[in-house]
């Protein structure tokens, strides 16, 4: 399209010329009103070109608005994704979409697009180093108008698949990191821009502010969900003297709290506290509950002599779990 509107000109010249000489022969007279012709002719072109493009740019600054505003009231956050998928889709034209957030240091990704059809997961797994990987690193935005793979292979990341031209821009709220959005296409005859990438970047600050306040809206209302059952907890607890029933009520009640799929007591069964028996436990094997590890929580004690809470974030990089990390990933 540039090369075309330099010769566009050039060739009204030519084929006015052409015309008016077939009409006129004497040359002076046909080029001149030529001439007139073809300034008439470009004042016409340029003003359409201008009115179309300033509509072009109302339509989007009215989009965005919209956008901005549907966002920010909206704290469900699935709804919310699929609203900014939805946004990104009608500004870009992108059949590729995916947005990766982290949760507690482990990065998700909530919604994945590709082709126009909505993914459970992405087509890698979490540890790969791709594309959107590099924008989180450099918490910058990134335009790859063509051969994405080419570009991917200097920065020695892998490529999406069969992905023509890609944008991935980092999600920044508050000045933190709360992920990356990233848009590609598959169509050869569609190339991401700079005012592409001016675009997209207008939605991430907008879909950044929205995310943010949807995952603090989702967190007080699991705090208040908690605070509800830590109370119901608390009265069963106080209201029986059986010993059974309140193992019963401390695993399920901390199944509920802690939304985990397998929950252990043990106790110790003498004075000194040296020996640990399990003595209850949900969502774990027979063999598990046959022959069951020394919680990590012991080791911890008999180092530090201190008895505070243990948590593990990532069972595979911590270092005081790798006696039982074989045990934990099974």
């Amino acid at each position: 399209m540039p090369l075309f509107d330099a010769l566009l000109p050039w060739l009204l010249i030519i084929f006015t010329g052409i015309i008016l000489l077939l009409i006129n022969p004497q040359p002076s007279q046909a080029v001149g009103l030529g001439l007139v012709y073809v300034i008439f002719a470009l004042f016409v072109l340029g003003y359409d070109r201008v009115r179309q493009r300033l509509r072009k740019q109302v339509d989007e600054l009215r989009s965005l608005s919209v956008m901005s505003q549907t966002m920010r009231a909206n704290l469900e956050f699935d709804s919310l994704l699929n609203m900014i998928y939805l946004q990104v889709n009608h500004l870009l034209d992108a059949d590729n979409f995916l947005v990766a957030l982290y949760n507690q240091q482990r990065l998700e990704y909530p919604i994945v697009v590709e082709r126009g059809q909505q993914l459970e997961r992405p087509p890698f797994s979490a540890d790969s180093n791709t594309l959107i990987h590099h924008v989180l690193k450099t918490q910058e935005p990134l335009l790859i108008s063509s051969d994405v793979a080419g570009y991917a292979y200097g920065l020695k990341v892998a490529a999406p698949d069969k992905v023509e031209s890609w944008m991935g821009v980092p999600l920044l709220a508050s000045g933190r990191l709360l992920g990356a959005m990233s848009v590609g296409s598959t169509d050869l005859g569609k190339q991401f821009t700079p005012d592409s990438l001016r675009l997209l970047n207008i939605v991430a600050a907008n879909a950044s502010v929205a995310i943010e306040n949807a995952q603090f809206y989702e967190q007080q209302r699991t705090r208040v969900t908690q605070l509800a059952t830590l109370n119901q907890v608390i009265a069963l607890l106080t209201g029986t003297l059986s010993f059974d029933a309140v193992l019963d009520t401390v695993i399920s009640s901390a199944s509920t709290i802690s939304d985990s799929t397998a929950v252990t007591v043990y106790l110790f069964w003498d004075e000194g506290k040296s020996s640990l028996a399990l003595v209850r436990s949900a969502g774990l094997s027979d063999k598990f509950q046959n022959d069951p590890p020394d919680p990590l929580l012991a080791a911890d004690w008999q180092e530090s002599n201190q008895q505070s809470p243990l948590a593990v974030s990532d069972v595979r990089e911590e270092p005081r779990a790798a006696a039982v990390r074989n045990l934990m990933i099974r």
